[in-house]
């Protein structure tokens, strides 16, 4: 942190220092302080996608979704093929039960990366909130086909399975 500080004094100015300590407050959960790093930052340079993208985690580990959907869409707007602002962007519409606009969002991530194993498993999170069981469970299936021996897909899958009622298929996917 000394460093960053450093940084900072010495060139004001200046978003990444603030933007690396944005996200150092974050992994040790010091939520405000990271949100003020973050905000210095974006302000240094708003067309910064990064900054944004950093400040909607922000917003979004301090349950503002729709915050950070706000700067989702921005960062969005500068970098629109962007898998992780996408996925990113429909867990927060996900967390405002906003199921469809967050289906829009994985489905446009799939269409630019359809093995992306991490769009899977948030597509299937959706589905499941959504109570679309059938649904989540087909997208399993679709992971576990990329990954045949993921030990953590086929207990989602299994869990998957499970709600639909299931069990021996279930108990099978635990056996592998």
């Amino acid at each position: 942190l000394s460093d960053l500080a450093e940084a900072i004094r010495l060139n004001p100015n200046y978003g990444w220092p603030r933007q690396n300590r944005s996200i150092l407050f974050g992994s040790l959960q010091e939520w405000d302080h990271a949100l003020i790093d973050s905000d210095a930052a974006v302000s240094l340079d708003p067309q910064e996608a990064e900054f944004l993208r950093q400040r909607a985690h922000i917003k979004t580990c301090l349950r503002d979704y729709a915050g950070g959907i706000q700067d989702l869409d921005a960062a969005l707007a500068l970098q629109p093929d962007h898998v992780p602002s996408l996925c990113q962007r429909a867990s927060a519409k996900q967390r405002l039960q906003l199921h469809e606009q967050a289906l829009a969002d994985i489905e446009h991530a799939l269409q630019l990366d359809s093995q992306r194993i991490e769009t899977l498993r948030l597509k299937a999170w959706i589905h499941s909130c959504a109570g679309a069981y059938d649904r989540q469970l087909e997208t399993f299936e679709q992971a576990v086909r990329l990954r045949p021996r993921d030990s953590h897909l086929l207990y989602a899958r299994s869990l998957a399975k499970e709600n639909m009622g299931r069990h021996e298929e279930a108990i099978a996917d635990c056996d592998k």
